[in-house]
């Protein structure tokens, strides 16, 4: 069993008397104690010598009782709504269950949480559990007397700056004190594993791109755009669809059309994408026209070709969004709507691996002018992407 013993100031008579005629007795606004959790044992003092309870000065309450490795809690003496679990390796102080002001931790946390259990400790487990040292950081982010009397300085100073004058920021030390208390019982929930397997990610998906581009000859139009989508989903997570052959309807000309991918973001919200096969030159020209490179017809086809889709969209209206919608149903989560919301596009296409500095200086320009497109990407774009992506992760391990 775990004993709970309370030495007050005094001897223990009173207390044994209240409980005999009270239902109960709170110790520290933390523990709710009844005659029956007397412990009427033994413990053994710091000296190993076995001490009887309770006594004149000391009585000890049943906390908890041992099951397979794990103390069980008893919920009425917190006053908690969960199970509480501690692995018998945990090393409990009174100040994890106690915070300034006689706050209970516990009955904070039973406030909070949803869940029906909670273990400390021990081996990991999927849901409500949190490791030791995770324990004693949460415990450590409760507010002592020190920060609390920052804060009510912090306060004070902060209603009544306008109509007088401080002898010191109050406000800057609280909040330089709390950032410091913050940084140093940061929580990190992100492992190494996690920084391992992103590495290995983009390293594979790097690798089988360059093997496309050096077979990009052995796969058709369809196949290559298949595959290549896959690349910008990983690449722009905040996309979770793309739809291929969406529906546009277009007004003028009272024809239905298709774009090649319609990318759905986590909101429901449409852009447009276009992939077109990595050719060397369908970017900008060759030679410059006074010492300018511009678009080449494949590139501003490409634009004009976004831009009709995107004014038809807006045009479409809710017409638009509801055969969209129509079209997609059973792909979506239910209560999921597209929303077409002033949609961008985004072109994947050509090469920029044998450009001179002044053609890739232009085509960035070109990349900035147009404001309906997200982002003009070629296939080196794509490849530097990825091996940004790998650089930023490999330092973390």
């Amino acid at each position: 069993m775990l004993i709970l013993t309370y030495s007050p100031q005094s001897d223990t008579n009173w207390l044994v008397k209240k409980l005999a005629h009270d239902d109960g007795h709170s110790i520290l606004g933390t523990y709710w104690i009844t005659k029956d959790d007397v412990y009427h044992g033994s413990i053994g003092n710091r000296s190993g010598i076995p001490k009887e309870l309770p006594s004149e000065f000391t009585i000890g309450f049943i906390f908890a009782e041992l099951h397979a490795e794990y103390f069980i809690v008893k919920r009425e003496i917190l006053g908690i709504e969960f199970d509480l679990f501690i692995h018998e390796s945990v090393k409990l102080r009174q100040r994890d269950f106690t915070a300034v002001k006689n706050i209970s931790i516990f009955r904070k946390i039973s406030k909070i949480i949803r869940d029906k259990k909670l273990t400390i400790g021990g081996n990991p487990q999927e849901t409500g559990w949190i490791s030791d040292d995770d324990f004693c950081k949460l415990v450590a982010r409760f507010p002592n007397q020190y920060e609390l009397t920052k804060y009510v300085d912090a306060r004070l100073s902060a209603d009544l700056k306008d109509q007088f004058e401080f002898n010191d920021s109050y406000q800057a030390k609280y909040h330089d004190y709390l950032n410091k208390k913050l940084n140093a019982v940061r929580f990190s929930y992100i492992s190494e594993e996690i920084y391992e397997y992103e590495t290995k990610k983009y390293r594979d998906l790097l690798n089988y791109l360059v093997d496309m581009l050096n077979d990009e000859n052995n796969y058709s139009e369809k196949q290559w755009q298949n595959e290549i989508v896959k690349f910008i989903l990983l690449l722009f997570p905040k996309y979770i669809h793309a739809f291929t052959e969406a529906p546009v309807i277009d007004g003028f000309h009272g024809k239905t059309r298709s774009l090649d991918f319609m990318l759905l973001d986590y909101s429901g919200n449409v852009d447009i994408l276009e992939i077109k096969k990595p050719f060397d030159k369908s970017l900008v020209t060759h030679s410059g026209y006074r010492d300018n490179y511009i678009p080449l017809r494949e590139l501003s086809g490409t634009i004009m070709q976004i831009e009709k889709y995107i004014f038809n969209l807006m045009k479409s209206g809710k017409r638009g969004e509801v055969k969209l919608n129509n079209k997609y149903a059973g792909k979506l989560m239910p209560d999921f709507k597209i929303k077409v919301t002033n949609p961008k596009g985004m072109i994947l296409s050509g090469r920029t691996n044998n450009m001179t500095k002044e053609q890739l200086n232009d085509f960035e320009v070109i990349k900035r002018k147009y404001s309906n497109i997200i982002d003009i990407l070629s296939y080196d774009d794509l490849l530097m992407r990825f091996k940004r992506l790998i650089d930023r992760v490999q330092p973390e391990l």
